[in-house]
């Protein structure tokens, strides 16, 4: 991994720990030190410690005299980069009417409404649109009802919908 790229970088290691004689395990979190590009190994001491916080904090008591055990170690090494604006990737923005692909008849209540067919996939960020749309995917369709619902587009949220004020 390019450093160059990457603001802060972050060491994970967790154990898994037990007393002797017992099957279920917790996880032990262990503050990882790095000197001179070199790891300095936790103390008997600190992994004591640790074990401990983490058992009580899991079962609320101790076992007086207890064996401790190590089962299992986890590292990882996460990398932290600036965030990036997934915005910059998104098609730019098409028209309502490029996005038409046709009209039906679409029964509300006690009336029928003429119904504007769009294609749910076309790049429409930013525009609203007035209801009776139905938008066309290629999952399920979305009809938005007359007079009540407004429908628009954003980057963020491909199809939203609320009611009109």
């Amino acid at each position: 991994m390019p450093t160059q790229h990457v603001w802060t970088r972050e060491i994970v290691v967790e154990l898994d720990m037990a007393y002797l004689g017992q099957t279920h395990t917790v996880a032990v979190p262990i503050s990882a030190v790095v000197a001179g590009g070199q790891v300095v190994p936790p103390t008997r001491q600190q992994i004591a410690e640790a074990f401990d916080a983490a058992y009580l904090a899991t079962y609320g008591r101790l076992l007086n005299n207890g064996v401790r055990r190590v089962i299992n170690m986890r590292t990882a090494v996460i990398g932290r980069r600036p965030k990036f604006d997934l915005a910059t990737l998104a098609p730019e923005s098409g028209t309502l009417e490029a996005a038409l692909k046709g009209q039906r008849q679409v029964h509300f209540a006690t009336q029928w409404y003429d119904t504007a067919i769009y294609d749910r996939l076309a790049p429409l960020a930013g525009l609203l649109s007035k209801a009776p749309p139905f938008w066309n995917k290629p999952t399920r369709p979305f009809l938005s009802i007359p007079d009540w619902w407004r429908v628009w587009m954003t980057t963020a949220t491909p199809l939203s919908n609320a009611k009109e004020d």
